[in-house]
């Protein structure tokens, strides 16, 4: 059974927009919904991801938090998550994977002052 996930970007000013719509197709998904709540540092998310797999992922939050890939302290990677403005990679992207390892668990640190609805949608290709 396939699976397709599909990202769109638009642009707007006044009346005239431009938009680009891409669809990546996969077998599988490595998905995730939580709340994180406020004060939290390394809370820990157990997400399996081999990233050689990876189709496309967006790791999105509606409050700033910093995102730090299979430990706390030493992590292989480190992004910071503005509220509303997603970490977004697919494999036609121009730069290379974001991510230095695969990923076993994610640790979500939120000092925002307010819960972070923590989401990660990924689409893996697990025959590649």
């Amino acid at each position: 059974m396939s699976i397709q996930h599909a990202i769109t970007i638009q642009w707007e000013q006044g009346n005239n927009s431009l938009s680009q719509r891409d669809t990546f197709t996969g077998e599988a998904e490595a998905n995730v919904s939580v709340s994180v709540p406020d004060s939290s540092t390394d809370f820990e998310v157990t997400l399996g991801i081999d990233v050689s797999e990876i189709k496309s992922i967006i790791i999105a939050s509606d409050q700033n938090i910093t995102v730090e890939t299979n430990d706390g302290t030493t992590p292989d990677d480190t992004f910071t998550i503005e509220a509303n403005n997603p970490l977004i990679w697919n494999v036609d992207s121009p730069a290379a994977t974001p991510f230095s390892a695969d990923i076993t668990a994610l640790f979500v640190t939120n000092s925002s002052g307010a819960a972070a609805t923590f989401n990660v949608r990924c689409l893996v290709d697990a025959t590649p």
